[in-house]
């Protein structure tokens, strides 16, 4: 939200809204009022509209006067300022299919008003999870999990996985996704507590309106990879993460964490070249940091995952923990080469 600079006689609201599955018939409105200090009459209409829908995702601009609301108020040490209340309907026919309160909000002429963003679907059905794979505990704090699932209305928001020990919930990993999904598939990672030996992982998935999965869950078993890494050197450019790795390995996930905040910031990664000539590894980096932590999962020519090495980054070398404190890899045949699959959705 955006006030123009020019005076406080009068402003412009800048709204971007997400839409799932726009219908011929439906409109947005727009209400914006301002709160009445010391009054009966709680507010005051400063806007209501109602603008077409024309895309899944459309910014709408809405400009209304801040004279009278601003005169309500003595300014503060930062100057004039207005107290707005916003709500968003979505609209079919004229019948309200969802609503959303953005809640009060401090405007001032000149200045920029973040909020968080909308969300409006028409439909009320909950996301469901249609597969989940058996569970690794890659690294000594990090677990691996495939999962797929859909959300018939489109509006999937939050996948939640909480690991298992002795029966009681340990950490809840969240992954949070905007523009919201239809459809949800790919290799994911949650947390444990160092070395608690998790037994299992429960797993759900929630939408814009609270709708959640039913809970889903699996054991969370040592990897089964046939593949090992002896050293890591991990760099970083203006835009790219760089690792090599040593030997050379099928392919590389490069988990990225935020250990502060118990979250998965981003994963990238890939194969290596065909011939297994170099063990160089580069991906875009999506997110901005000076230093960060990435535990680095090799994938073996089944697709399967082995031990993980936790590493700073950057940083020049990185070794192995002493072979006893490893989590124990399984003996298992060497298949024929099937590449991850990786399509994390993070926001960081």
């Amino acid at each position: 939200m955006k006030d123009a600079p020019v005076g406080p006689r009068a402003g412009t609201v800048s709204m971007k809204v997400q839409f799932q599955n726009g219908k011929p018939g439906e409109e947005i409105r727009v209400s914006i009022a301002s709160f009445v200090p010391d009054s009966e009459e709680a507010l005051d209409s400063l806007f209501n509209g109602t603008f077409p829908v024309t895309s899944a995702t459309q910014d709408l601009t809405v400009q209304f006067d801040l004279s009278a609301c601003i005169n309500r108020f003595p300014p503060d040490d930062l100057g004039p300022y207005c107290l707005i209340e916003v709500s968003l309907s979505l609209l079919n026919n004229g019948v309200v299919q969802d609503q959303q309160f953005l809640g009060s909000m401090v405007v001032r002429p000149g200045q920029v008003v973040a909020a968080q963003p909308v969300v409006l679907t028409a439909g009320h059905n909950p996301p469901a999870i249609t597969t989940l794979d058996t569970a690794r505990v890659v690294e000594s704090a990090l677990i691996r999990y495939q999962l797929t699932g859909n959300d018939p209305d489109g509006d999937l928001t939050t996948l939640q996985a909480t690991d298992i020990v002795n029966g009681n919930p340990d950490i809840e990993t969240p992954y949070t996704f905007f523009p919201p999904l239809a459809n949800i598939g790919g290799v994911f990672y949650a947390f444990q507590t160092n070395f608690a030996g998790a037994n299992e992982i429960e797993v759900s998935l929630s939408d814009s309106k609270f709708n959640s999965s039913s809970l889903d869950s699996v054991p969370a078993l040592p990897p089964n990879g046939d593949v090992f890494i002896d050293s890591v050197s991990v760099d970083t450019t203006a835009d790219s993460i760089i690792v090599n790795a040593n030997p050379a390995v099928d392919s590389l996930e490069l988990v990225f964490l935020d250990p502060n905040l118990q979250t998965v910031s981003f994963v990238c990664g890939g194969a290596a070249p065909p011939d297994f000539t170099a063990n160089h590894f580069a991906c875009k980096r999506p997110a901005t940091f000076t230093s960060s932590t990435v535990v680095v999962v090799p994938i073996d020519f089944g697709g399967n995952p082995g031990n993980g090495l936790r590493c700073a980054v950057p940083t020049a070398s990185c070794v192995p923990l002493p072979a006893a404190n490893r989590v124990t890899v399984p003996p298992r045949i060497r298949a024929s080469r099937v590449h991850a699959i990786m399509r994390p959705r993070v926001r960081p």
